[in-house]
């Protein structure tokens, strides 16, 4: 008799979307530039931890957020570097991560990354295609 092989796919979806932003700066210089640029006010929550699985130290990731209620939007700004790795491992030259969690049309986010591209504290400011990271589940908290 043949050997059923039955697989579990992931049933849960992404339901957010994410700005890759470069810079040299901290992250309070970034979180301060942001809400100037987007007339928002993120503000520091507990840091993010995640488990090294190389060096099995705990890291721990900035995380800031800032919830519209007229809206219904909400940001969060997560750092992706520390001293001891990466959240997203394969995103090295990601230094943070901008997450918008809503319903957003597609104009409005690509009005947010023309607002970032107008600062000179940001390098690089791209949309990342949550579907294609492999870990994108270390973003859920």
């Amino acid at each position: 008799m043949a050997k059923k092989i039955h697989k579990l796919e992931d049933i849960i979806k992404p339901d957010f979307q994410l700005i890759g932003i470069s810079s040299y700066e901290n992250d309070y210089r970034v979180c301060w530039d942001l809400n100037n640029l987007l007339a928002i006010n993120l503000s520091r929550i507990t840091s993010l931890k995640s488990l090294n699985k190389k060096t099995k130290e705990q890291m721990e990731f900035s995380v800031f957020t800032y919830f519209d209620e007229e809206n219904y939007v909400r940001f969060n700004l997560i750092n992706n570097r520390c001293h001891e790795g990466f959240l997203i491992e394969s995103q090295k030259r990601t230094d943070y991560f901008l997450q918008i969690i809503s319903e957003l049309k597609t104009n409005l986010l690509n009005e947010t990354l023309s607002k970032l591209r107008k600062s000179s504290l940001l390098q690089a400011v791209y949309i990342i295609d949550v579907e294609s990271l492999k870990t994108w589940n270390k973003l859920i908290f």
